[in-house]
């Protein structure tokens, strides 16, 4: 094929493309930032996974919406992974279920953090809930008994209480981890008195 006719030829030493009248770097740098554009907007809309240390296995999502107070953020999306600011709207999501969604077994809160919206890790005493968590199962708690989800912080005691499924007449037992000392031990918390014949 003869391409000795500049209308023949492709390439022009412009650089421009098939008699096109932009240089084909700038098409295809165009075509690079939209993508980009593109996937930018796909984070601010979703926002990333928010895992306060690198060892939780929380895996819930977080949009990162403008807000003033805790009150701002709510949590939505089909499984509940979501924290997004209310002034965002609703938040749509597939339906499939995974387990590190779960915020309450693994100690997130949806909050307020710097005026954005977000997951951020439950924290008594400066200890989070995980490093609590691990303590507990490393303990004479998980040796006797198993750990539930349920827990809670004593901010006075700057103490983890942790249900504890531990069968003892007449006792709630709980796992209590220390975030001072770093220690945990059982606290049997029983009500009442055994009488024995």
């Amino acid at each position: 094929m003869d391409f000795s006719s500049s209308q023949q030829q492709p390439f022009y030493a412009n650089g421009t493309f098939l008699g096109m009248k932009e240089p084909v770097w700038m098409i295809l740098g165009s075509i690079t930032l939209i993508v980009l554009f593109m996937g930018l907007g796909f984070l601010v809309q979703y926002g990333t996974p928010r895992t306060a240390k690198e060892d939780s296995e929380f895996c819930g999502m977080s949009t990162l919406g403008a807000c003033e107070s805790d009150a701002d953020c709510v949590i939505g999306g089909c499984s509940g992974q979501i924290c997004s600011s209310k002034n965002e709207g609703e938040i749509s999501t597939t339906c499939e279920y995974r387990d590190c969604y779960d915020a309450e077994k693994y100690g997130f809160d949806c909050v307020c953090v710097n005026h954005t919206c977000t997951w951020a890790e439950e924290e008594c005493g400066g200890m989070a809930w995980h490093t609590a968590k691990k303590i507990a199962q490393k303990s004479e708690c998980a040796e006797r008994g198993s750990l539930k989800s349920e827990h809670q912080c004593n901010p006075v005691t700057k103490t983890w209480w942790i249900e504890l499924d531990l069968q003892q007449d007449g006792c709630s037992p709980a796992c209590v981890v220390d975030a001072e000392t770093g220690e945990a031990s059982i606290n049997w918390r029983c009500t009442g008195l055994k009488y024995h014949e």
